[in-house]
Order: structure tokens, then sequence, then C-alpha cells
């Protein structure tokens, strides 16, 4: 479920309206210490909703809100989706929830690293899945949704598929000998995309694939878009210019504008005035428009530790990187001295030439007593400041080279 009322699946699954009829999707149907429950049916509405596309393979169709044994619909979570590009990379694991040939639930979480972000829409990982798992939700490592599940890749030679012997597969041989090398997916951010394109037919449609869309958007795509320039006097010194972030937009774009978002997330829009210190109705529309995570940027890097070289136990020191001679000059430098700038567990140096970071050094524990529960959603959106520190000759606003994004 990727709403309230929406399931999503592989065009391979559901081709058309007429293979969904007649179909119900099972929840709940768990393996427990007493035996396997046998979960709550759903049945589908394709009348309701239903798009299929063969491409990204995908199907999206509506679920009928009470269960054939009475149950309401309202019961079951649904997995939040969102169109940003960034929840993963190369490298990361993909976790995968799925339900092998109608069998019971099962995880699949070891040999699960992502090997490929494509460009097409796909995202490749070696998470070993069983037969019979298309449609199953990749997730990252806290649990965002990330990719549908929907084939295997197998060992080519030329048009050849191999077996684990190296022999050819033919068709009519057991799957299971082939040499399978990895699963693949279709990526959430290219089924957002394709679901924004969609153009439904009827009212119900319509209503249902709206409050899907209104639930998809990456917050910094929407701020990007929406936010406002303003005049450079009234600016905040610790905020990047939006006259040249935002240079697209023109005029005030804000106006009549509701924004969505799933999930906290923090915004700063307009003057920089409290809302506490703004008109009745125009503080109140700034809190429905503008949810402000818990957290907020502290401005003050005096309390900042940076990087600690005796951060190793045992004696082992490591020293923060040093500068060759002969790219000494092109460093930002303050009295002849390389500026070294302390964050919350690392430290930076700038290369004044460049206007980008020359190096950094991290302290990273990964011992999992010192991983947060609540996961990396808990703190918001990563929120990127200007360095005050830094003189404005030497930022780069194209880039991450003097900006801040100062996390807990």
């Amino acid at each position: 479920m990727i709403s309230p009322n929406i399931l999503l699946t592989n065009w391979h699954v559901f081709p058309d309206p007429g293979s969904v009829r007649g179909t119900g999707a099972n929840f709940l149907h768990d393996q427990t210490a007493s035996g396997v429950t046998r979960g709550i049916i759903f049945e589908f509405d394709p009348d309701a909703l239903f798009f299929s596309e063969e491409d990204l393979d995908f199907a999206i169709v509506a679920v009928k809100p009470k269960a054939v044994t009475g149950e309401l619909l309202s019961s079951v979570n649904f997995l939040a989706i969102n169109g940003s590009r960034s929840k993963i990379l190369p490298g990361m694991p993909i976790r995968m929830i799925e339900y092998p040939d109608g069998g019971p639930k099962r995880y699949a979480m070891e040999n699960c690293r992502l090997l490929e972000l494509r460009d097409d829409g796909f995202l490749r990982y070696e998470t070993d899945t069983e037969g019979g798992s298309s449609g199953s939700p990749c997730s990252s490592e806290i649990w965002e949704v990330v990719g549908l599940h929907h084939a295997s890749i197998p060992k080519m030679r030329g048009n050849t598929i191999l077996n684990k012997d190296g022999s050819a597969w033919s068709p009519g041989q057991p799957d299971e000998g082939i040499d399978w090398i990895a699963n693949e997916g279709v990526r959430i951010s290219a089924l957002v995309k394709a679901f924004g394109g969609l153009v439904p037919t009827t009212p119900s449609s319509k209503r249902l694939l709206d409050e899907l869309l209104a639930n998809t958007t990456d917050p910094t795509d929407e701020v990007a878009k929406l936010a406002t320039p303003r005049a450079p006097e009234a600016l905040n010194p610790l905020l990047p210019d939006p006259s040249k972030i935002f240079a697209n937009v023109k005029g005030n774009a804000m106006g009549g504008v509701t924004m969505n978002f799933s999930g906290p997330v923090t915004i700063f829009i307009g003057s920089g005035v409290p809302a506490s210190q703004l008109p009745l109705a125009t503080a109140e529309s700034a809190a429905d428009e503008a949810l402000e995570k818990a957290l907020r940027f502290d401005p003050n890097y005096d309390d900042r530790e940076g990087y600690n070289p005796d951060f190793l136990e045992n004696d082992i020191a490591v020293p923060l990187p040093r500068i060759s001679q002969e790219r000494d000059q092109e460093m930002y430098k303050e009295n002849g001295q390389i500026v070294v700038l302390k964050y919350h567990h690392f430290s930076l140096a700038m290369n004044a030439s460049r206007r980008m970071q020359m190096w950094s050094a991290v302290n990273v524990d990964y011992d999992a007593s010192k991983r947060t529960s609540s996961g990396r959603a808990f703190f918001g959106q990563d929120r990127w400041v200007f360095d005050p520190r830094i003189p404005q000759k030497y930022r780069n606003e194209r880039s991450s080279g003097g900006w801040s994004c100062d996390r807990p």
C-alpha cells in the first residue's frame, strides 16, 4: 500500500483491469509461533482506479475499504513514498519484505548490497529474494522505500543465459540452475514521476490519484519551486541568498499555493519574521504551509569540537591532513595559517582558489549501541546554510563549498 487506498505492484502481475477482477490483497499473512495466520483479504477495485505501464513494470490499483470479513482497510498501514532521488547510494543495504509464491511474510536482510542506481529508472542489488517475490518493496537501511522489486538478472554470454556450471540455459530447464547475478527493482523516484503524468478519466480515480500525489513531493524540490526571492538587505546573513538559488522564480510565487509534505521538514521562507509576530491570518497560513521539525540549526559554532585525532583507542592518533608545499598557496588562510573549520565530529579546510573543500576529517563510531532507534527520518531533511566563518568570495554557491549541514 502506498496510500490509504492504493496498492502498488508490477505490470507483469496486473497488466490490465481484467487481470485484477476477482482477486484481492492479503495482509498480515504471517508466520507466528502458533503457525501461519490466514491474514485479512481486501478485494481490489479497478473501477475506482487502475493504471499500469509495461516500460517501468508497475501497476497501481484501488483497494476496497472493507475486507470480505468486515475489517476496515484503514486498520492497515501504508508505506509513504516520495520523489526524492537521494534516498540511497551504491554500497548501502537494500532490505526487502517479501511474500514468495504467496507464502507468509519473509525478510531478505543478508547479502543485500545496492550495486547500481541506473538513469533508466531502475536499481540493481544483491538482495537474495525467493521466487514469486515480484511487487515487494525495496527499502533502505532505515526502511525508507526506494524501489519496487520486479526481476532477477541472470549471467549472460552474449544473448545466452548461463547456468551456474557455465553451460547455456535453455527454455524448459528449471530456473534454479541459472546463475543469477543480481536482482532489479524500479526506482521509486521514477515511479512518482510516472504517476504525475497519469491522466485519470473518472472523478474517483482523480480523487485517489490526487491523494497519492499530494504526499509524494520531495520537500527540497518544493522549496526550490515556491520560495520567493527577497531583497539582499533583508537576508539573514547565515542563510544562502534565495535570489541566486531560485533564480528562475519570478514575482510572488507563493500566492494561493498550498505545500504538502510527508514527514518532518524545516523550511525558511519570506522575511524571517516569526509567525507569532505576523497578523493572525498570515500566521495561520504559515502554520498550514510550513511544518517545522523540532531540531533547529544552531548558528553559534563556538561549541563545535571538530575532529578528534585521538578518537581511536590504544593510544592510536590520526592527525589532520597536511597540504603539500606546491598547493599550500591555494588554501584559505588567516594571518598566514590555514583555517581549520570545526563542526560536530568533523573538521575541514577550504581551497580558496577553487572555492571548495580541500579536505575533511570525520570521526564515526559504527558501534550498534550508538545508533538511534528512531532512524535518520527523526532528524528531518538536511538543512544547508552558509558558514559565516568563510568569506563570501571563497564560497561556491553551486556545490557544498562554504555550506554547512551540521547534523546532530
